[in-house]
């Protein structure tokens, strides 16, 4: 993808990102969100550990896309969003995010973007759904 964040248009997509998330890495987030719940931690019945959503929520953002790129002096800024999570992720597992741009708008003299970020795991488990709407400043 060659375009800046604010030139994309419905149909659009940014490059898909994928990682793996270790038991160190999802610890960290259990720390920063104090939430030391078992599930995160160690698993449930001696299974993996689930990796802790607010880490799904960072990685699905669409500037975690290799492509995203905003032009100099802009800045993106969140709108409405909602998540929907469907399935917990495993700790070990890779996951693999898309970003979609699935529509457009103007509201209040600004255009906004609607981007539609999936998360699934390595076996096509479909993990998280995002519709993020964004718009962009400059400081201009």
């Amino acid at each position: 993808m060659t375009k800046f964040a604010h030139e994309l248009v419905t149909g659009d997509t940014l490059d898909p990102l994928s990682f793996t998330v270790t038991p160190e890495w999802n610890q960290q987030y259990c720390y920063a969100q104090e939430d030391f719940d078992p599930r995160y931690l160690a698993g449930r019945d001696a299974g993996s550990a689930e990796v802790h959503p607010t880490l799904l929520l960072s990685m699905s953002a669409y500037t975690k896309s290799p492509s995203f790129r905003l032009a100099p002096g802009t800045g993106s800024i969140m709108g409405e969003q909602s998540c929907t999570f469907l399935s917990p992720a495993a700790v070990g597992k890779r996951l693999d995010v898309t970003f979609h741009v699935v529509a457009t708008y103007e509201k209040r003299d600004r255009r906004f973007e609607v981007v539609e970020s999936t998360v699934t795991d390595e076996d096509g488990t479909l993990i998280l759904r995002r519709e993020s709407h964004l718009t962009f400043g400059s400081n201009e």
